[in-house]
């Protein structure tokens, strides 16, 4: 549905990408106001039924939350990969693969899928990153770790211990097994690409 030529589809486009120019403190803000549980999208849910939503007090809520507003930053990089990917097979692939019979399902697991596995193992890898080291943002506007240290995230724990705690030995420990895991997951990353690429040339 993402290549449908519809009318509007360059401004649906357009309008799933700006998030992405967002920084995560700026959507940190705009989802705390949403969120508020006095005078936010749902505060009428707390008219109904007392402190049923607490996005604050809750564990459960603020990790939702938290995952739901990470979810909203991330979606239009992944789009335009996904829409980049797909455009990239050749429409010759699918013509014969129509006249053979193969459905649109057929078309995609056998066809499409397997010819966009790279960009969806950069897509993931991507946002594994992003998750690590580009979290801190979002979690310090949004939930400042809390409650408790249901959504302290690791950034933001590095910033925790570090800043406000004076535990530099710590945070400089953490801030070093952060960087490994970025570097683990890049070269990991790079391997799996190269192996697709040998796999598309012999093939």
């Amino acid at each position: 549905c993402l290549e449908l030529k519809l009318r509007g589809n360059a401004v649906f486009r357009n309008l799933l990408i700006w998030p992405y120019a967002v920084s995560g403190a700026t959507i940190g803000i705009v989802f705390h106001v949403l969120a508020n549980p006095v005078m936010g999208i749902f505060a009428w849910l707390n008219a109904i039924a007392p402190g049923i939503w607490a996005p604050y007090s809750s564990p459960i809520q603020s990790m939702l939350l938290l995952i739901v507003a990470y979810a909203w930053c991330l979606v239009p990089f992944n789009f335009v990969m996904l829409v980049a990917s797909l455009k990239s097979v050749p429409d010759d692939y699918l013509a014969a693969a129509a006249l053979d019979g193969a459905g649109p399902l057929r078309r995609m697991l056998d066809i499409q899928l397997p010819l966009i596995a790279p960009y969806l193992l950069f897509v993931f890898v991507i946002d594994l990153l992003e998750s690590l080291s580009n979290s801190f943002g979002l979690v310090d506007t949004l939930t400042q770790g809390g409650p408790g240290d249901t959504t302290n995230v690791l950034a933001y724990k590095i910033y925790t211990d570090g800043f406000m705690g004076l535990d530099l030995a710590g945070s400089s420990t953490l801030s070093v097994l952060m960087l490994l895991a970025v570097v683990a997951l890049s070269v990991a990353q790079f391997k799996l690409l190269s192996r697709f690429q040998r796999r598309g040339v012999k093939a």
